[in-house]
């Protein structure tokens, strides 16, 4: 996370990539230079331009699997305490959301005693 700014887009090998009106030294550039296309031509273009452009792009892919019938796959949970798997299915067409562990309840604590 960022000093100056509190936020960070991208946490790299060294140091977190923040947003460019941050005043940092290393906040992310404004322009922002495309590798080269089918045609090597290399394009700058801005960072939201560029953002605006990923998530159409990703909205798009959403919409075409979403038109293809499911195909689930059977898939295990992570372990719980006791070392237990649960089976669950995913459709493949479609981004699998990032599996999480559910936290297990301690119970009651004692308190220290005091001596």
């Amino acid at each position: 996370m960022c000093y100056v700014c509190r936020c960070a887009l991208i946490v790299g090998d060294e140091h977190p990539t923040c947003p460019p009106w941050c005043p940092c030294p290393w906040a992310s550039p404004r322009l922002i230079k495309l590798p080269p296309d089918e045609r090597v031509v290399e394009v700058t273009v801005s960072r939201e331009f560029h953002q605006r452009v990923l998530s159409q792009r990703r909205e798009e892919e959403s919409e075409r699997s979403r038109t293809k019938p499911p195909r689930w796959e059977r898939r295990l949970s992570l372990p719980d305490i006791e070392g237990k798997r649960e089976e669950y299915g995913v459709n493949a067409n479609m981004p699998a959301p990032p599996v999480w562990s559910t936290p297990k309840a301690l119970g009651r604590l004692s308190l220290p005693r005091r001596q």
